[in-house]
């Protein structure tokens, strides 16, 4: 299967190809520099359909926002004008799936009384990313519901390397990278019941704040960097007990 992944020059990118390019056609693509073994592509600049999608049939758009995030107008733009303009060119092509990766940032202001779960709607702030990111998934969800195109969305917390991160004091938000990148691979071949999906990804621990258990038993993510914590759920979702 060809696969077209933007944000080459992202860690997420990185891990995700280096995960998947054994076992599918793996096409880099990056909107901001021409990556190695890959190509400088923006979505804003697409008018209708490209090329460049020809014989892909799943996208992994872990290239959302810009590097620099400082200009609060240009991440806006970046995000949403690009990821619009991809989403069209995928439906001219024909694609069959668009996976995104978004934010659990969004879902913070529930953290303190519950372990957040799917169901929970996003809440997000006035901080730019957290509407990129907000604006994107619901721009996805709009295709999702009005085309053939199947969407995923992963909201992701904060990713990190557990080795990078040993010795610090465990934080609630943690995901480690390589985990995102295996509920990647499992989202390639996930078989939706309808055209839209929405899995929370991060580490399955009893101090994470948010509820895996959907992804662990529907989409069948295995996380196996857990920081040290005792594992929340089982492999058929259910709650371990924490004794």
């Amino acid at each position: 299967m060809k696969i077209l992944i933007t944000g080459a020059h992202t860690p997420l990118a990185s891990w995700i190809a280096d995960r998947i390019s054994d076992t599918h056609e793996v096409l880099l693509t990056d909107a901001e520099s021409e990556p190695d073994n890959g190509t400088l592509f923006d979505p804003r600049e697409l008018e209708g359909g490209c090329e460049l999608l020809s014989g892909v049939e799943i996208i992994l758009h872990c290239g959302v926002l810009p590097t620099d995030c400082s200009d609060e107008q240009q991440v806006l733009d970046f995000a949403t004008r690009g990821t619009y303009n991809l989403l069209h060119a995928a439906i001219a092509t024909g694609l069959r799936r668009f996976i995104h990766f978004s934010t659990l940032d969004y879902m913070t202001d529930k953290v303190d009384e519950y372990w957040v779960d799917e169901r929970f709607k996003p809440r997000p702030d006035t901080e730019v990313t957290q509407l990129a990111h907000f604006l994107v998934e619901k721009m996805a969800y709009q295709f999702a519901i009005e085309t053939q195109l199947e969407v995923i969305s992963l909201r992701l917390a904060e990713t990190v390397l557990e080795e990078e991160v040993a010795g610090q004091p465990v934080e609630p938000d943690w995901v480690d990278l390589r985990d995102v990148a295996q509920a990647a691979e499992m989202a390639l071949d996930f078989k939706l019941s309808d055209r839209y999906r929405i899995f929370h990804i991060a580490a399955n621990t009893f101090e994470s704040r948010w509820e895996v258990g959907h992804a662990v038993h529907t989409l069948g993510y295995r996380p196996e960097h857990n920081f040290g914590g005792a594992p929340r759920r089982d492999a058929e979702g259910r709650i371990i007990g924490n004794g």
